[in-house]
C-alpha cells in the first residue's frame, strides 16, 4: 500500500519524502491536492521542481492533482497548478472528465472561470456518457456554473452538443426540472431554432420532453416563445407524434388537462399518426361549429386524435400469428403445467375443508327447527356439514371436484 504522507496547511515540510521514492512523492503532492494547501505545494516545488507535475501522468492515480483541487473546491491551489502547468486543464481522468467537468458538476464557479481562462476549449470535451460541463452542470442545477459557462467563446457549440444517448441541453434541463438554467441557456441562445429544434435519439424536441413529463412551467415558458409557437409546436416525433398526440397517449390526470388547455391556446394540432373525430354536443365546449345533423366540428386545439393506420396494425397482428414458426406446445408447456398444478390444490384443499367446514362433535340434536341432525340420523364428526343440509348439492360439488383434481396431475404429466 502507499504511504500516505501528511500534510495539514503546510506545516509539514516534505523533507521526510525519500527523493528516489516518486511514488511517495506523488502521493504527497496529491494529498496537498485534497487539502488544497498551496504552501505544501510550494515546499514540493521547491525541493524537487516543476518535475513533480510533470511525473504525475507516470502514476497510477486515475485523475491529476487538478481533478481533486477541482472536485474539492480548492480555488487557490488550483490557481496555482494553473499558473505551473496550464495544460492540465485539458487532462481527463479514467471517466474521461476534465477538471471543469468535476468544478462545474460541484458548483465551484469561480474554478470553472479560471479554468476556462487556461484554456477555453475544455468546455468542448466530452465525457464518456458524452457530456460537456455544461450539461453537468445543468444536470445539478448549477446556476452561476451554467452562466460562467455562458459566457465563454465557445458557448454556443457547447450549447448544441449532445449526450450519447441523444438528449441535447435543454432535455437535460427538462428531465432535471431545471428552469431557470431552461431559461439562462435559451436567453444566450437568442431565441435560435435550430437549438429547439434540437430532437433526442426518439425524435423528440424540448416540447415533446416536457409534455411527456408533464413539466406545467416548462411548457408554459416554452410556448411564450414565438418561435416555439410558430415552428416548434407542431413538429413531429420519430412516431409522427405532435405535442398534442403526446399528451393524448398519456395518463389522464389534472396536471395533463391543465397542460391540453395550454396546448389548446398556442393552436396545437394532431401529428400526422392521428385523425380528427366528430363530437357530438354534449362532449364539447366552447368554440364550436354545428353542422345540419347537429354535430359539432371541433376546433383543432380540441380535436383528440384516433391512430389512423388500426387496419395496418391489425394486419401486422395477424401476419405475425401466420408466420409463428415455433413450437406452441412446448412454449405453452410451462404456463400449462402451472395452471394444472393450481388447479390441483385448490381441488384437494376443497376435499379437506369443504365449504360449510365440518362437523366438530357427534351431533344428533340441533337448535334449529329443520336440523338434519336426528337420533336416527347421526351428524358424526368429521363429516362436511353441507352434506347433511344440502346433499344432492355437495354430491354435485364433490364430483365435479374430483373431477377437477384428477384432471390437473393427468395434464402435468401429459406435458411433462
Amino acid at each position: 500500500m502507499m504511504e500516505k504522507v501528511e500534510i495539514a496547511g503546510g506545516s509539514s515540510s516534505p523533507s521526510s519524502v525519500l527523493p528516489g521514492n516518486r511514488s511517495t512523492l506523488a502521493a504527497a503532492l496529491y494529498d496537498a491536492a485534497t487539502v488544497g494547501s498551496v504552501a505544501a505545494l510550494d515546499d514540493l516545488l521547491k525541493q524537487y521542481g516543476k518535475v513533480i507535475l510533470h511525473r504525475v501522468s507516470l502514476t497510477s492515480f486515475a485523475e491529476s492533482p487538478l481533478h481533486l483541487a477541482a472536485l474539492m473546491g480548492h480555488l487557490n491551489f488550483s490557481k496555482r497548478l494553473l499558473e505551473l502547468r496550464s495544460e492540465l486543464a485539458t487532462e481527463q481522468d479514467s471517466e474521461k472528465c476534465t477538471p471543469l467537468h468535476l468544478a462545474a458538476a460541484n458548483g465551484h464557479d469561480q474554478i470553472v472561470k479560471e479554468l476556462l481562462k487556461a484554456n477555453g476549449k475544455a468546455c468542448l470535451i466530452q465525457d464518456q456518457e458524452g457530456r460537456v460541463p455544461l450539461h453537468l452542470a445543468a444536470m445539478r442545477g448549477q446556476i452561476p456554473v451554467v452562466r460562467e459557462l455562458l459566457k465563454s467563446k465557445l458557448a454556443q457549440e457547447s450549447v448544441k452538443k449532445k449526450v450519447n444517448d441523444g438528449d441535447s441541453i435543454l432535455h437535460l434541463c427538462v428531465k432535471y426540472n431545471h428552469l431557470e438554467v431552461l431559461k439562462l441557456v435559451l436567453g444566450s441562445t437568442g431565441d435560435d431554432g435550430e437549438v429547439l429544434k434540437m430532437t433526442d435519439s426518439h425524435g423528440n424536441t424540448v416540447l415533446h420532453s416536457a409534455v411527456m413529463l408533464k413539466q406545467i412551467e416548462m411548457v408554459r415558458f416554452m410556448l411564450e416563445l414565438p418561435r416555439v409557437r410558430t415552428e416548434v409546436i407542431n413538429i413531429t416525433n420519430g412516431m409522427d407524434f405532435s405535442v398534442l398526440d403526446v399528451l393524448n397517449h398519456s395518463p389522464k390526470d389534472f396536471k395533463s388537462l391543465e397542460i391540453r388547455e395550454i396546448l389548446a391556446a398556442a393552436r396545437a394540432r394532431a401529428g400526422a399518426a392521428a385523425e380528427t373525430v366528430v363530437l357530438r354536443p354534449s362532449l364539447t365546449r366552447g368554440a364550436a361549429k354545428r353542422d345540419v345533423d347537429g354535430a359539432v366540428e371541433v376546433p383543432v386545439e380540441a380535436q383528440v386524435p384516433v391512430p389512423k393506420a388500426w387496419k395496418t396494425r391489425l394486419g401486422h397482428f395477424v401476419t405475425q400469428i401466420m408466420e409463428y414458426r415455433g413450437d406452441w406446445m412446448n412454449d405453452t408447456k410451462g404456463s400449462l403445467m402451472m395452471v394444472s398444478s393450481i388447479i390441483a390444490t385448490c381441488t384437494f384443499q376443497a376435499a379437506i375443508a369443504p365449504p360449510g367446514g365440518v362437523w366438530q362433535n357427534d351431533t344428533n340434536t340441533s337448535v334449529a327447527e329443520e336440523s338434519p341432525c336426528t337420533n336416527s340420523n347421526v351428524c358424526v364428526a368429521g363429516n362436511a356439514v353441507s352434506a347433511y343440509y344440502y346433499p344432492h348439492e355437495y354430491s354435485d360439488f364433490m364430483m365435479y371436484n374430483m373431477v377437477s383434481f384428477f384432471r390437473g396431475p393427468l395434464w402435468s404429466c401429459s406435458w411433462s
